[in-house]
C-alpha cells in the first residue's frame, strides 16, 4: 500500500524536505477523509494512522492544519465503541503523540 510505504518515509529523519507545505496540507485532508472510512477495516486504519503520526511529528504545518477537526476525528473514533479495539488504541496513541509534541 502506498499509504504504508508512504508512512514508513515520513518515520525517517529529515523526512519533511520531501513534502511542499501545501502537499502536506492536502495529505492532512486526505488522511481527515480516510481516517472515519478505513475504521472498519483494522489494518487499512492503522496504516492511515500511522501515516498521519509520521507526518504530524515531521511536519508543524500537519499539526495545525485542521487541527481542531483532526482532533475530534480521532476523538470520536477512540470513543466508538463499534470500532475494533486496535482502532480505538491506535486512535489514542496518536492522539496522545499530537499532545507530546505540542499538536493538541
Amino acid at each position: 500500500r502506498a499509504v504504508k510505504v508512504l508512512a514508513g518515509c515520513l518515520s525517517k529523519p529529515d523526512s519533511e524536505s520531501l513534502l511542499y507545505t501545501n502537499d502536506v496540507r492536502v495529505l492532512v485532508e486526505i488522511l481527515l477523509r480516510e481516517l472515519p472510512n478505513q475504521a472498519g477495516d483494522a489494518a487499512a486504519f492503522e496504516c492511515h494512522a500511522e501515516c498521519f503520526r509520521a507526518l504530524s511529528s515531521r511536519c508543524e504545518v500537519a499539526r495545525t492544519h485542521r487541527r481542531d477537526e483532526v482532533l475530534q476525528v480521532l476523538e470520536d473514533l477512540c470513543e466508538d465503541e463499534r470500532n475494533e479495539p486496535v482502532v480505538r488504541n491506535k486512535c489514542a496513541e496518536v492522539l496522545e503523540a499530537m499532545a507530546s509534541i505540542g499538536g493538541a
